[in-house]
């Protein structure tokens, strides 16, 4: 989901709002986007900033495979 792996979100996959869903279509599913949109501000605010930063001095993904933080396992 965008909340958690993206450094923007996004409610859909393209530029082509007319052949995708959009959340304006549905009333439960803007509660539902946010939820997510409060998540995905909550977790830029410190832990989305370390991995830009890391990102930027060590050149590591934002978004990598566990074995980066767990080497040993």
């Amino acid at each position: 989901m965008s909340a958690f792996s993206d450094m923007i979100m996004r409610s859909h996959p393209s530029n082509l709002p007319d052949d995708n869903f959009q959340i304006y279509n549905d009333v439960g599913y803007i509660q539902f986007m946010a939820k997510f949109v409060r998540i995905h501000a909550n977790l830029l605010s410190d832990y989305k900033q370390q991995l830009m930063q890391d990102a930027y001095e060590n050149g590591t993904p934002i978004v990598c495979a566990l074995m980066l933080h767990f080497p040993d396992d």
